[in-house]
């Protein structure tokens, strides 16, 4: 049986409150979901919560690399990363004419 849960209300200007929903949605969950987790990560940290019982991170490791698997299978770059995106600034210098 889980732990009944009690509504907490939270005052917040507009700009905080979009922004709120905007990093939850990046991550796919509810605003309740999302602040719980932060909640639970800074409480930990103020408790010096690093041990067993502490929350786990918010993000799911597993989860992006099973993600990085559907998305791109076994295909390896060609380059790294870092000399991909090089080019790609110098080719788009090049073509705005800045270069």
């Amino acid at each position: 049986m889980s732990a009944r849960k009690e509504r907490v209300t939270l005052a917040m200007t507009n700009e905080e409150r979009e922004r709120l929903k905007d990093a939850a949605a990046r991550k796919g969950v509810s605003v309740a979901e999302y602040c719980r987790a932060a909640i639970d990560r800074e409480m930990a940290e103020d408790e010096g919560g690093d041990g067993p019982d502490a929350p786990k991170p918010y993000f799911d490791i597993e989860g992006l690399i099973a993600l990085q698997k559907e998305a791109f299978g076994d295909r390896v770059l060609p380059t790294d990363s870092a000399e991909m995106i090089r080019e790609a600034r110098e080719e788009r210098a090049r073509h705005l004419g800045t270069l």
